[in-house]
């Protein structure tokens, strides 16, 4: 198996049809085929047009200035080689791939946007390109073409009057004829470079060596004989079987390689199609079986079938082959909004559902739904992944749910979110707490959102636009018409951890004790 190392992120942009707006999902370049096809699962792009989708690079380490510009459309297979091709460079290669590229791009050879034939091309024949490095400016230039006997005139000179020599003069005059440049330190010429035609812009061509992770597989593994005590064998005593296979047919490659079978035999690496079944699901070769018999079905599986899969174990998260085995049995009682983005999105898809079908769906569009939909799909029992949103077990997504009662009395062992605002530290609910439920000791406020989904004021009660309770140890002066509308920035602050009514009363009382902050 090829190592890689990765070169560039890749963006898939992808238009969402439900809202006008649009589908974003990154990819590390180079990738397998089974990282793109997670990545276009990802980016709903199944059943689409690939010429309708945006491929945009966002970062490129060997080539920095490609995420500036614009391509002409590219595919994914032609950024993957590309990356590939990087992946091969010098780091002598890269500098001079920089160096032509930018070039061209002062020239505005790319004003419509980079072809992707001439930028696979621009990494073939760099080899031609000279490179001085450590030379900053003339007068360095002018030294190093007197030490390489560069110029005949001053080859022709005695070693004693050298000295008297303006090297600045020298190396401006090399570099006018050389039409050379100064860039990152070094000295780069480029006129000798002609563009090859390696690439026709049709067939991509052979990478010697790095044709393996080409294979399709769910599972691969990299297994050997059991290690005699606790040395590891060696990387030629260890072989790559991709799954799924006939048992019989890895059971004697196996045999060749290991003089084992496959029960007796451990493995040293493990990569997986499903981001969800990773190493940490498979224990030991004893497993092999169970973990073919998912590689079978998944293969056997269709895209939409694949994706709502994988949806489910995102959800469900099984700790073992077993229960992931179990999710593939009951796949068909789950359902998928694979056009869904996020819980705004679905609320308005659950909405459209339950609507008359000659409803606009454009009024829903830049709808702000506050945390009803996050409610929504908590009542639904349903979850929010990177495939879409997904139903629970036997259940319908667009069933209608009940809003949930509000929320009476406050246990001890529950958890609320830390807050800072108003220079105090505060526990956050999203529930609305009644007087009587209020801890003892602890004052009560409400939060009240603008109707643009941002808090605006505390207030000692909200009846309508709540957003919010927050409890303090000690009480705070509002103004005259009980509230405090937040500037900028003075909203509150989520510091990313829970505690306990108890658990907050002890930290304020040791931040008091210390000389802390006061509440």
């Amino acid at each position: 198996m090829v190592k890689r190392n990765k070169q560039a992120i890749m963006q898939l942009v992808v238009d969402n049809p439900f809202n006008g707006d649009f589908y974003n999902t990154e990819l590390e370049l180079p990738a397998t085929k089974a990282e793109i096809k997670d990545a276009m699962h990802r980016g709903r792009a199944v059943g689409r047009n690939p010429e309708t989708f945006g491929l945009v690079i966002t970062q490129c380490t060997a080539l920095p200035d490609l995420a500036s510009v614009d391509f002409d459309r590219p595919t994914i297979d032609e950024l993957n080689f590309f990356a590939k091709r990087l992946e091969q460079l010098t780091e002598w290669e890269q500098t001079a791939l920089n160096r032509v590229f930018n070039q061209r791009m002062e020239e505005g050879a790319y004003r419509t946007g980079v072809p992707m034939k001439e930028l696979i091309n621009l990494t073939y024949g760099l080899d031609c390109v000279i490179i001085a490095p450590g030379v900053e400016n003339d007068a360095q230039l002018g030294q190093f073409v007197i030490e390489n006997d560069l110029n005949e005139d001053v080859s022709s000179i005695s070693e004693n009057a050298l000295y008297l020599l303006d090297k600045s003069r020298i190396g401006k005059l090399q570099r006018e004829i050389e039409g050379g440049k100064y860039v990152d330190g070094n000295y780069i010429v480029t006129t000798a470079y002609e563009l090859p035609e390696v690439y026709d812009g049709v067939h991509l061509p052979e990478l010697p060596g790095q044709t393996e992770d080409e294979e399709d597989y769910v599972f691969r593994l990299e297994v050997a004989k059991a290690p005699e005590g606790e040395q590891e064998r060696p990387p030629e005593e260890r072989q790559w079987i991709s799954l799924p296979a006939e048992k019989e047919k890895v059971a004697e490659q196996i045999r060749e390689q290991c003089g084992e079978g496959i029960e007796n035999c451990v493995y040293y690496g493990f990569e997986s199609a499903i981001p969800q079944i990773g190493e940490e699901m498979f224990g030991t070769m004893q497993e092999f079986d169970l973990l073919n018999e998912i590689a079978q079905r998944y293969s056997a599986m269709s895209d939409m079938e694949q994706i709502t899969f994988k949806a489910v174990l995102e959800h469900e998260r099984p700790e073992n082959l077993a229960e992931a085995v179990e999710v593939m049995e009951h796949l068909p009682e789950y359902q998928l909004d694979y056009v869904s983005w996020d819980e705004a999105d679905f609320f308005a898809s659950h909405l459209l559902h339950h609507l008359d079908t000659e409803y606009d769906a454009r009024w829903l569009h830049n709808f702000t739904f506050r945390k009803e939909d996050a409610l929504l799909i908590e009542q639904l029992g349903a979850g929010i992944t990177g495939y879409g949103i997904v139903s629970a077990r036997g259940e319908s997504l667009y069933r209608l749910a009940s809003y949930p009662e509000p929320k009476t009395g406050v246990s001890d062992s529950e958890q609320w979110e830390v807050v800072e605002v108003l220079g105090r530290k505060a526990l956050f609910a999203n529930e609305r707490i009644k007087t009587e439920d209020i801890p003892e000791g602890m004052y009560r406020y409400d939060l009240r959102d603008n109707g643009l989904g941002w808090f605006s004021s505390i207030e000692k009660s909200v009846k309508v636009n709540h957003a919010g309770t927050l409890l303090f140890t000690e009480d705070i002066e509002l103004n005259a018409g009980e509230y405090i509308a937040f500037a900028d920035g003075d909203s509150p602050n989520f510091l990313g951890y829970t505690m306990t009514v108890e658990e907050f009363r002890n930290m304020q009382e040791q931040e008091n004790q210390m000389g802390g902050m006061q509440l």
